[in-house]
């Protein structure tokens, strides 16, 4: 799960391609007019995000692959 600000000034758009490219299958969230701060420029639409995304992923018991 990628979550990206892309209006961040430090980890920008360009940034976040690449990790698409290294991560092909994550699930990548943008919002447009959120910075590097997601908690505070984006929280309810990250967090609903978020939520769903836990919803549907299975927890792994520990040591199990």
């Amino acid at each position: 799960l990628l979550l990206w600000g892309e209006r961040d000034w430090s980890f920008t758009p360009a940034i976040r391609r690449a990790w698409q490219e290294r991560l092909p299958r994550a699930e990548v969230h943008r919002y447009e007019r959120a910075g590097h701060w997601l908690f505070e420029d984006a929280r309810e639409e990250m967090l609903v995000t978020l939520r769903e995304w836990l919803g549907r992923t299975p927890v792994r018991a520990k040591g199990r692959a």
